[in-house]
């Protein structure tokens, strides 16, 4: 589990139970009456004036030729129910979902009112008694918690149209995919989210139907038991309609980009508790061999993820991401937006994207073999994954089924002596130094970007590395980005202040201590002000967000229609949107990257760096006492300036996380004393610290100081 799943759960039981609350309206064990006779009953069933007295009566899961059925019924192609229900406040009803468990197929009728319809045909259309459903679809006991299509959900202006004070009903035709088939079965329940506040772990949606699109749509057909299994892969048949010139695409269209056989996955760790799933994808031939074709204009290749994109109401918040790293020179996955229809439901703007692997086309380090087990040839490459969840470092290339004792050794042997030299005294020694071993740029675009976009997963899940051969460059380098969904304020403690490698969970890639090298700082500030006067300044990346936004304008629309969540509150994400329209989303995106980056630039400059020996720059200090040193309950500075200026004072621990700092002091040159407080000194635990005195933004002076 993400660490920032983890406070999201203790959030659970800390807001309002009613936030989450559906309230039954009836269950799934509700009385019904049913008619299975294989002819079609009277035209007017499913109307709530009809006289059901001659239909059969029983409750809970009917059919046969399945487990934990309750109403066993001979062989049939139909079954036909109507479940009464009452309703005492009709007016006061916004929202409701229709959850059901069935095989293979069904239409839904509120009081005479088509409301939900699946594998049999198009809305409205007359369904005979004989009919056989479009796709086979085994019921829940033979699929799991990670279904993605369970619930049905029916928005205000629907149930204010049919519901009514009193009795109404509910009316079930259930169709089997074969002539009197081997199995039939059905349950539902019925349930009000009117006041329903937060999205988390409802597997709902809504039914709309695709026209039209300019976005490429892809299809995808699994057999009757769908995905049901969270760490398996299923074959699958995937056709890709994606007309050129600015064509509109329809499901009707033929397939250009692809047409054939894939096996598909879910994909993901935290986003699998929210209902629109995201999926891996790989392109095979029709002997299950890989079969790499280029998709929607990217490389050749046969490994590809579908991205859900749930989380983040602007849809665009990996793109930017990937748009950062990329203005950076580095390789970040391609990516297409695009509309997904699974197993003939519509599951709105999806977002097809290159797997992170090793590939001449994606990250580009040489290929190993079981033989390279020694010298140069077992120097590289490899592709690496740092995940909390895991605590270790996985292998993305080779694959775990390739990865030969030898090159695991050598990997875990690498990183612990890049480890060790940062411990040791001389660390920045030129023999023993921690840059022999990682691409100190690399590291340095790769802060820029997780601390830009204030990522809370940075840096301890899906923290992606990769080395090559030592001959072509074998330091360890950072990167490429994924995984930005609850990045760029979307998250609860997403917040525009702070630096996220002070954050605890973050220790994995030594910041702390590579931050002491004060070069390998000066670099990352330099080169922060160099993105800033370009890419990265307030006005691109406003203009990056409007062009993306607008760029998906009537897809994304079409989704919020599918996943009503855009005026409510999804678990996890941002509690501090300024409103519940798409436009306010963006607007508070915008506003969240401006304080950004706006603290980062007024920060940047007194990052923590600790030294071993006192550093002075005496062009702007004369001299400086600081005392007593060790100290218990008192610490003063005293210090003779030289320059004019803003003053202030940081204490860090030895991790580097910023203990106390002083607000900015205007000092003229002379004599200064700065006492701290007793009630600042008092909280520190024994142990040592590093005090640095900055100067205008800049670090000007810094040294040990030891609390006994």
């Amino acid at each position: 589990m993400k660490p920032h799943f983890q406070i999201l759960f203790l959030l659970l039981f800390v807001i309002s139970v009613e936030g989450f609350s559906q309230k039954s309206i009836f269950k799934n064990n509700s009385k019904y009456k049913y008619f299975s006779n294989n002819q079609d009953p009277d035209s007017n069933w499913r109307k709530l004036q009809f006289d059901d007295a001659s239909w059969q009566s029983d409750s809970g899961r009917i059919g046969y030729g399945e487990s934990d059925i309750k109403a066993i019924i001979p062989k049939t192609t139909s079954l036909y129910l109507r479940i009464p229900f009452i309703i005492g406040n009709a007016e006061t009803m916004q929202e409701m979902c229709l959850y059901n468990d069935y095989n293979d197929g069904f239409v839904a009728y509120l009081n005479g009112t088509e409301i939900a319809r699946t594998n049999l045909g198009k809305p409205g259309e007359f369904i005979p008694y004989d009919r056989v459903t479009d796709r086979s679809h085994k019921a829940y006991d033979y699929r799991n918690y990670y279904d993605p299509l369970n619930g049905y959900y029916l928005d205000s202006q629907l149930v204010k149209s049919c519901l009514r004070n009193g009795t109404n009903i509910l009316a079930i035709q259930v169709q089997n995919d074969s002539i009197n088939g081997s199995d039939l079965s059905f349950n539902c329940s019925l349930v009000d989210l009117t006041g329903h506040e937060y999205y988390f772990m409802d597997d709902y949606f809504k039914q709309v139907s695709l026209d039209s699109t300019l976005f490429p749509i892809i299809n995808i057909n699994t057999d009757a038991f769908g995905i049901p299994d969270l760490d398996s892969k299923y074959i699958a048949k995937m056709s890709i309609i994606n007309n050129s010139n600015g064509k509109y695409n329809k499901l009707t269209d033929a397939p250009v980009d692809y047409n054939g056989r894939i096996s598909i996955k879910l994909h993901g760790h935290s986003t699998l508790r929210y209902p629109k799933k995201s999926f891996g994808i790989e392109t095979q031939d029709s002997a299950g061999n890989n079969n790499n074709v280029p998709l929607l204009g990217m490389p050749k290749e046969n490994d590809w993820i579908l991205m859900a994109q749930f989380i983040d109401k602007s849809l665009i918040r990996n793109e930017l991401a990937f748009i950062m790293g990329r203005g950076m020179g580095h390789y970040e996955p391609r990516t297409r937006y695009c509309n997904l229809e699974l197993n003939g439901e519509f599951l709105g703007l999806y977002y097809l994207a290159e797997k992170i692997k090793r590939d001449s086309n994606r990250v580009n380090v040489a290929k190993l073999s079981a033989s390279d087990i020694s010298g140069d040839d077992v120097t590289g490459g490899y592709v690496l994954l740092y995940d909390q969840n895991d605590d270790k470092v996985q292998f993305v290339y080779p694959k775990n089924k390739d990865l030969q004792p030898e090159q695991k050794e050598y990997i875990d042997q690498y990183l612990n002596n890049f480890q060790t030299s940062l411990l040791k005294p001389n660390f920045l020694d030129t023999d023993s130094s921690y840059t022999n071993y990682i691409d100190t740029q690399s590291l340095i675009d790769y802060i820029i970007a997780e601390e830009g976009m204030g990522n809370p997963d940075a840096y301890h899940a899906s923290t992606y590395m990769y080395k090559d051969r030592i001959d072509r460059d074998g330091k360890l380098k950072y990167g490429p980005l994924w995984d930005h969904d609850v990045a760029f304020g979307n998250f609860v403690y997403c917040a525009a202040i702070g630096w996220q490698f002070n954050n605890t969970g973050n220790e994995f890639l030594y910041l702390p201590e590579i931050m002491r090298d004060s070069s390998f700082v000066h670099q990352l500030q330099k080169r922060w002000h160099k993105y800033r006067s370009s890419f990265l300044s307030t006005n691109s990346m406003i203009k990056t967000i409007d062009s993306l936004s607008n760029y998906i304008a009537a897809d994304r629309i079409r989704n919020f229609q599918v996943w009503p969540i855009i005026s409510g509150t999804i678990l996890g994400s941002c509690f501090s949107s300024k409103g519940d329209t798409y436009e306010a989303e963006i607007d508070s995106l915008k506003e969240w990257i401006t304080r950004r980056f706006a603290w980062i630039d007024e920060n940047i400059g007194s990052i923590y760096f600790p030294v071993s020996e006192v550093s002075t720059t005496t062009e702007t200090i004369n001299s400086i006492e600081i005392f007593p040193n060790p100290f218990s309950d008192k610490l003063s500075i005293q210090l003779k300036l030289r320059n004019t200026g803003n003053y202030s004072v940081h204490i860090y621990d030895m991790y580097g996380r910023n203990i106390y700092h002083s607000d900015p002091n205007y000092y003229l040159p002379g004599d200064h004393e700065y006492n701290f407080e007793n009630k600042i000194i008092s909280v520190l635990p024994k142990g040592i610290y590093i005090l640095t005195l900055v100067e205008n933004g800049n670090f000007v002076y810094q040294c040990k100081i030891v609390k006994d």
